[in-house]
């Protein structure tokens, strides 16, 4: 058994340094070339 832990992509909110809580915010463009990269990492 393999078990991977990840964490969410960026927000504009964390390159910010501000602090988000609950809030719900949509992915940066880092955030989601992150998402992307563990994606495709992960289907292999």
């Amino acid at each position: 058994m393999q078990i991977v832990l990840v964490r969410h992509g960026a927000t504009d909110w964390n390159l910010q340094g501000r602090c988000q809580g609950s809030t719900d915010r949509d992915l940066s463009d880092v955030g989601i070339r992150q998402a992307d990269q563990i994606a495709e990492l992960l289907s292999e």
